[in-house]
């Protein structure tokens, strides 16, 4: 679904077991999948979260998840069992390895607006 915000996707609580439903999302581009369930999802929605790159929002029970599968820092309850938190929908993977000027050239050209950032896993 296209939205004025983003574009987002759905699964439901069964479909953590098949991963060629969470590819799907990620082959249409979503960024945040939203993802009613009981079932809090762990590992499994972390994982799918780090390697699609989208955020991953339960409806039920579990922690909203960024798109290298940390929780988003601030989740704060706003009313009993609803809990919110600011994402960063501009947030995204640039890979320097062989880009290093190309990346350069990104932070120069947009001093103050585009900062880098390290994850030290990859």
């Amino acid at each position: 679904f296209d939205l004025d915000f983003g574009r987002v996707g759905l699964q439901t609580c069964y479909d953590m077991n098949f991963a060629e439903t969470w590819h799907g999302l990620y082959a249409k581009h979503v960024d945040i999948v939203f993802w009613p369930s009981a079932y809090g999802g762990g590992m499994p929605m972390r994982a799918y979260a780090k390697l699609y790159h989208y955020y991953i929002v339960p409806v039920g029970i579990g922690d909203i998840t960024d798109i290298t599968g940390q929780v988003v820092p601030g989740i704060r309850q706003v009313v009993k069992d609803v809990f919110v938190a600011d994402i960063d929908l501009d947030r995204t993977f640039v890979h320097d390895d062989f880009t290093s000027d190309k990346v350069a050239k990104l932070l120069a050209d947009y001093k103050g607006l585009v900062e880098q950032q390290y994850v030290p896993e990859w």
